[in-house]
């Protein structure tokens, strides 16, 4: 009886530790597919700032490039006065 019962808890344990190792094994992939999607939102987000960057530098240009014609204008309109 007692070698029994010592079976049914060593194949308990042994139960209960590859549950513990299955449930260890799902966690390690969901946090690999948690990294791997902020990596993706990460990069995306990069991706929008450079864009985001790109368009400013853009419309600076064009600023300054409207400004320095208004400039010229003026300074022909002077001249011709």
């Amino acid at each position: 009886m007692r070698e029994r019962e010592k079976a049914q808890l060593l194949a308990n344990i042994e139960k209960v530790k590859r549950e513990d190792e299955a449930a260890l094994a799902a966690k390690r992939q969901r946090v690999r597919v948690m990294q791997e999607e902020i990596e993706l939102a990460n990069k995306a987000a990069q991706k929008q700032k450079e864009a985001a960057r790109l368009t400013e530098k853009k419309l600076d240009e064009q600023i300054a490039m409207h400004q320095k014609k208004k400039q010229e204008r003026e300074e022909a309109k002077m001249r011709e006065d």
